[in-house]
């Protein structure tokens, strides 16, 4: 069983991540709107949580996790690593999900909108260096809307009546859960490299970089929530949201 331990790591990196807001210049302030563009006192959301007992647990885990591990680590990366550097490295792992951004928008009936995405794409891997520099957004004015499958389906009528907090893996709902793993086949990731393990440590790294540029945020929308479980589930939901509304 020697994929536990790598199948772990991206498990672990990806908890508390299950809504993160996209790396830009905009995100780099540490007040408590910043985290999913909303604040941790007044976010409010319709919420269905029949399962909420369990996920309370959930959540109690994975802030564990994130503070005794997560947290440590994403540090000491933090302190070798530069922000610009980290950035450009979510910049690159954004761009190889064209094909989830751009097959979604197509199945949303945004038809400029999947243009667009593969423009991004050719841009930002010719003259952004691989995606490195957001090239199609600085210059171009063509930004993504990184739509995926749960947004197609809310689409189509699908609601969130179910709010999930699945172990290590953070905030979801029914809906959104059913479309990562529809996004998951469209993820380049998914194919290659052919061995598993080399997968899935590329997907812990990718993760664990993204976490490392929002764990200033995580602190602060905690420190400002009297109840940082209902916070961090009302500022999801809302986050999906606005959006799908988009």
């Amino acid at each position: 069983m020697g994929q536990k331990k790598p199948l772990a790591m991206v498990l672990l990196c990806a908890s508390l991540l299950g809504g993160a807001p996209p790396v830009s210049a905009a995100n780099t302030t540490s007040d408590r709107e910043s985290l999913w563009g909303v604040d941790a006192t007044t976010a409010t959301a319709d919420v269905s949580d029949p399962l909420e007992p369990w996920n309370r647990v959930m959540f109690s885990l994975n802030d564990a996790l994130y503070e005794a591990v997560l947290h440590p680590a994403s540090d000491v990366y933090a302190a070798i690593v530069p922000t610009g550097g980290r950035q450009a490295v979510e910049r690159f792992f954004q761009n190889l999900l064209m094909p989830v951004h751009a097959v979604n928008a197509l199945l949303q009936g945004k038809v400029d909108q999947t243009g667009i995405e593969i423009g991004r794409f050719v841009i930002n891997t010719t003259i952004g260096g691989l995606g490195l520099f957001d090239v199609a957004a600085t210059h171009f004015d063509l930004k993504s809307h990184r739509e995926d499958f749960g947004q197609t389906l809310a689409r189509y009528g699908a609601g969130d009546d179910v709010y999930l907090m699945w172990p290590l893996l953070g905030p979801s709902n029914l809906r959104d859960t059913i479309g990562t793993v529809g996004d998951g086949f469209l993820n380049p990731w998914h194919y290659y490299p052919e061995e598993s393990l080399a997968r899935a440590g590329i997907e812990g790294y990718s993760k664990f970089n993204m976490l490392s540029l929002h764990t200033e945020e995580i602190d602060e929308f905690k420190k400002a929530s009297v109840d940082p479980y209902s916070a961090f589930r009302n500022a999801y939901l809302q986050m999906r949201h606005r959006k799908i509304a988009e």
